[in-house]
C-alpha cells in the first residue's frame, strides 16, 4: 500500500483529528490513484485546466503541464458545466452505531467532506442538508474554500442525535432545492425506509439527478457477534431484546440482505444511483461511484 492510498482505509483515517485533514487525505490518496477506466473524451473547445481525477481519459491529460509541475492536470473544455451538488446527511441516532474504527455518521462525514474538497477544486458548488427528525443544517451551493470550510465545520459539530423522520426531514429538505443539480444522500435508511425513498423517487421524478449511499456496518450486516448479547433499537432505545446470536443469525442475515436489495430494486425502478457501503470498506469505491455520475452530467 502506497504512502497515500492508506488514506482510503477508515482505520488510518480515524486516526487523523480534524475533519479538514481527514477529508484532504482522502481526496488526495484517491486523486494520486493511477488506474483509469475506459472514458470517452469531450469534443468541444478547450478552456482551462481542472486537477485529473482516476477515471479521466488519459488522452485528456495536458502533459506540457505536467513536464513542468510533475503533477497531472486534465484539459477542462466548455462543455464540462459546473454542477450544483446538495448533499443530504443522515445525522439520527442509528447513524452513530460502530463496531470498529468508524461510524456510519463518522464514514459518512468523512467521505461527504472529500467530496466536497474535489468538487471545490473542480469549480462545481457544493451545498449541505444535515437531518434526523428535521432539518438541522442548511447550506446552499456556492463554491471557494470559505464555502468549503463552512460545509466541514458543519459536517464537524453534530449536536446530539434524534430518531429519524423520513417523512418530515426529507420533505422539508426537498422544498429547500434549487433548479436541476445533484442530490446525494447519505443514510442507513433504518426507520421509515418507504418513505425516503418515496420521497428520493419523487426528486427524481422531477429536475434532479439523485444518488444514494446506502451505509450499513459490518455488524449489521453479518452479526458476527457470539455471546448472548442484548440488542438495543438505536432509533428506539426502549426497544430491546436478549438473544444468542446463533439462533438468530441465519434469520437475521436473510432479512438484512432482503433489505439492501429492496433498496436497491427501489432505485433501479426510479433511476437512482444507488451505491451500498459497508463502512468497513476503503473510500475509493464511493468516491469512483460518485464521479461517474458526476461525469454522466457534463
Amino acid at each position: 500500500m502506497s504512502d497515500l492510498s492508506q488514506y482510503l482505509t477508515p482505520e488510518v483515517v480515524n486516526a487523523v483529528a480534524r475533519l479538514d485533514l481527514q477529508a484532504r487525505a482522502i481526496a488526495e490518496a484517491y486523486l494520486s490513484g493511477r488506474h483509469r477506466s475506459a472514458q470517452h473524451g469531450f469534443s468541444t473547445q478547450f478552456s482551462q485546466h481542472r486537477p485529473y481525477i482516476k477515471g479521466d481519459p488519459i488522452k485528456d491529460i495536458d502533459w506540457k503541464v505536467y513536464a513542468r509541475s510533475d503533477k497531472y492536470y486534465i484539459k477542462k473544455f466548455e462543455a464540462e458545466t459546473n454542477i450544483e451538488c446538495t448533499f443530504l446527511v443522515d445525522i439520527s441516532e442509528s447513524m452513530n452505531y460502530n463496531s470498529h474504527s468508524l461510524s456510519k455518521l463518522d464514514y459518512a462525514t468523512c467521505l461527504c467532506a472529500a467530496l466536497c474538497l474535489i468538487l471545490i477544486q473542480q469549480q462545481d458548488s457544493p451545498g449541505l442538508i444535515t437531518f434526523d427528525e428535521d432539518v438541522r443544517h442548511f447550506i446552499k451551493p456556492g463554491s471557494g474554500q470559505k464555502q468549503l470550510m463552512q460545509i466541514i465545520h458543519t459536517l464537524g459539530s453534530h449536536d446530539g442525535s434524534r430518531s429519524s423522520n423520513f417523512g418530515q426531514s426529507l420533505p422539508n429538505a426537498a422544498s429547500m432545492l434549487g433548479h436541476k443539480g445533484l442530490i446525494v444522500c447519505f443514510s442507513d435508511l433504518l426507520g421509515d425506509t418507504d418513505k425516503a425513498l418515496e420521497t428520493l423517487q419523487t426528486l427524481s421524478y422531477g429536475k434532479h439527478d439523485i444518488m444514494l449511499f446506502h451505509l450499513l456496518d459490518p455488524e449489521e450486516i453479518e452479526l458476527k457477534q457470539q455471546e448472548l448479547s442484548r440488542f438495543q433499537d438505536s432509533e428506539n432505545p426502549s426497544s430491546t431484546i436478549v438473544a444468542n446470536p446463533d439462533s438468530i443469525r441465519a434469520t437475521y442475515q436473510k432479512i438484512i440482505q432482503d433489505f439492501i436489495k429492496k433498496v436497491k430494486d427501489r432505485c433501479q425502478e426510479s433511476k437512482i444511483t444507488c451505491c451500498f457501503v459497508n463502512t468497513a470498506d476503503p473510500f475509493d469505491v464511493a468516491i469512483h461511484e460518485f464521479m461517474s455520475q458526476r461525469r454522466s452530467m457534463m
